[in-house]
C-alpha cells in the first residue's frame, strides 16, 4: 500500500483573524458540541479542571466553572463525553505531588454534570495506578455505543512496575457511567 504525502509546499493557513483565546494559561484543552449547540472546552488550570461555554461557535466564552479539584496534585487532560441521555461526563488524569510518607497513585477520574456543564456532581475515581510517574496511567478518552455501552480507553503503565512499558487499558460501563467494570488490557507490544 502506497503512502499518501502532501504536495510540496502544502499548509494549513489559519485565519488569524478568527483566532480566540479561550482561557490564559489553560492546557490540555479539548472541545466538543452539545447536544443544545453549545461549544464546551475543557482545559486545566492552575491543576484544576474547568470548562467554559461558547453560544456563538466560539467567538466569545461564558465565564468557567470548575469541574473538579484535588489537594494533593494536579489534575490535568480532562476529555468531555456526552451521552445520549444528555449527561455529560468529564474525564480527567490524577498527576499527585507525593510528598515522602503520603504517596497518592496517579489516577483516572470522571465528574457527571446533568445540566450541560453548568454544575458538576461530586468527582469519583475510577482508577488508581501507581505512586510514581513511572507507573501511572494517562490521557483518558471515552466514548458511547450504540448500546448504551460507554467505553473508557487510558494509557496504563500501572501494571509494569518493574519496566518502562505501558498498555492500553479499557473499562466499561453499561449503566450510562455510574457503574465500571475491571480494567482489560486491550493492546499492549512487549518492550
Amino acid at each position: 500500500m502506497q503512502q499518501e504525502t502532501a504536495p510540496v509546499g502544502w499548509a494549513i493557513n489559519w485565519d488569524q483573524r478568527t483566532l480566540t483565546l479561550i482561557q490564559r494559561g489553560g492546557i490540555y484543552g479539548r472541545m466538543a458540541r452539545l447536544k443544545n449547540g453549545e461549544l464546551i472546552a475543557s482545559f486545566d488550570v492552575g491543576g484544576k479542571v474547568s470548562v467554559r461555554h461558547s453560544r456563538d461557535e466560539g467567538k466569545t466564552w461564558r465565564p468557567a466553572v470548575q469541574v473538579a479539584a484535588w489537594p494533593h496534585g494536579v489534575l490535568t487532560n480532562a476529555e468531555l463525553l456526552q451521552l445520549k441521555n444528555g449527561t455529560l461526563l468529564c474525564f480527567y488524569n490524577h498527576r499527585p505531588h507525593n510528598t515522602p510518607g503520603q504517596p497518592h497513585p496517579y489516577a483516572i477520574g470522571m465528574a457527571r454534570s446533568v445540566d450541560g456543564g453548568k454544575t458538576w456532581q461530586t468527582p469519583t475515581t475510577l482508577y488508581s495506578a501507581g505512586t510514581e510517574f513511572s507507573n501511572g496511567c494517562w490521557e483518558p478518552v471515552a466514548l458511547e455505543l450504540p448500546s448504551g455501552e460507554v467505553q473508557l480507553f487510558f494509557a496504563n503503565e500501572g501494571p509494569y512496575r518493574t519496566s518502562a512499558e505501558q498498555e492500553i487499558t479499557l473499562m466499561r460501563s453499561l449503566d450510562g457511567a455510574r457503574t465500571w467494570g475491571a480494567p482489560e488490557k486491550v493492546s499492549f507490544r512487549a518492550g
